[in-house]
């Protein structure tokens, strides 16, 4: 993803998406090799279609220009103590048991600067793929401990 970040290189480097180069994404976000076969009818295929929308690509490799550099994240893109207790919405966190965007630490540090609740669950940094039905759980049962507003009728 550094690589993809530099303005030039990125363009020679990035492919059109397919079925085997979304596959290999998934296992580099930290997902097991047989969840493709656990994604929902249509599931992949969206993923691949949407990636290679007209300005898709252009659009990631922006994104990442802006928050990665060779050496790891920008530092000014990073969100320091403050204005993660600026946060002032009930937040769930949910974090993949293998997310190798961080480790269990790094997601308890996310939690406690912010009041969130913190649930550990699937594998990789996409849980809700790993487990729907689990993730879809945690979020009800977040949403149900909100309060509710008043009624407007």
């Amino acid at each position: 993803m550094r690589l993809l970040s530099r303005p030039g290189l990125g363009r020679l480097l990035q492919r059109p998406a397919t079925d085997q180069t979304m596959r290999q994404s998934l296992r580099m976000l930290g997902h097991p090799a047989d969840l493709v076969d656990r994604i929902p009818p249509g599931g992949l295929e969206g993923a691949v279609l949407g990636a290679n929308l007209p300005g898709a690509a252009a659009s990631f490799r922006s994104l990442l220009w802006r928050v990665l550099r060779l050496r790891g994240a920008r530092p000014d893109c990073a969100l320091d103590a403050s204005d993660l207790r600026a946060i002032k919405a009930r937040t769930l966190v949910v974090w993949g048991q293998q997310d190798p965007f961080g480790d269990h630490d790094a997601a308890r540090r996310l939690a406690a600067a912010t009041g969130a609740d913190l649930a550990f669950a699937g594998t990789g940094h996409l849980p809700w793929l790993d487990d729907p039905a689990h993730i879809a759980a945690l979020v009800r049962r977040h949403l149900d401990k909100l309060p509710r507003p008043a009624d407007r009728t």
